[in-house]
């Protein structure tokens, strides 16, 4: 959806390239909670939280997806620069729902490693083999979606569409060669 964002961004359809790059503000809150889910149930769940958590948890998500994602709280309009370059104007919660990321990715490491100390055996390595994956979509997403707009530099976004292809590529080889999720 951030590609369509960018490719709609014209005098003629803003409001569209808006709603596409906002959608992926709000399937990017929901990436991560899945992310941390994922983590939590796979290859097995090994150890448990309260229902309130998991629910605090659940709410917490879908409300930052839903206000991320269909207001302009987080992302207000993009704008070009010089005829050329796109500039990103966020809203006042972009904060939180940055906060709120980075909570989910750290959280779905901290899962991967503390399971890595109960599993054994092929259960071990498939929680390793999720937490190198975890790891380069946390550090890969940050850095191109929240420390490089810091430095006005956003023409990774635009190219977002080439890293998730290298990525989905990757994610099948491990699933072939390591039989990861016993395919």
């Amino acid at each position: 959806s951030m590609y369509l964002g960018y490719y709609f961004i014209n005098p003629v359809s803003p409001e569209l390239s808006t709603f596409f790059i906002r959608l992926t503000f709000f399937f990017g809150s929901l990436l991560t909670f899945f992310l941390a889910a994922f983590t939590y149930y796979y290859p097995r769940k090994s150890f448990s939280y309260p229902r309130w958590f998991v629910w605090l948890f659940l709410g917490a998500t879908v409300f930052i997806a839903f206000f991320s994602g269909f207001t302009d709280l987080v992302y207000e309009r993009e704008v070009i620069v010089n005829g050329t370059e796109i500039e990103d104007i966020h809203g006042p919660y972009h904060l939180v729902f940055l906060l709120h990321y980075l909570f989910n990715s750290f959280f779905a490491i901290w899962i991967s490693l503390k399971k890595t100390h109960s599993l054994r055996g092929i259960e071990k390595s498939k929680t390793l083999l999720s937490l190198v994956g975890v790891l380069s979509i946390a550090f890969s997403l940050t850095v191109i979606y929240t420390i490089l707009p810091k430095f006005d530099i956003y023409w990774l976004q635009q190219e977002g569409t080439l890293f998730a292809l290298v990525f989905v590529a990757l994610v099948f080889y491990s699933m072939v060669k390591y039989r990861f999720l016993d395919v």
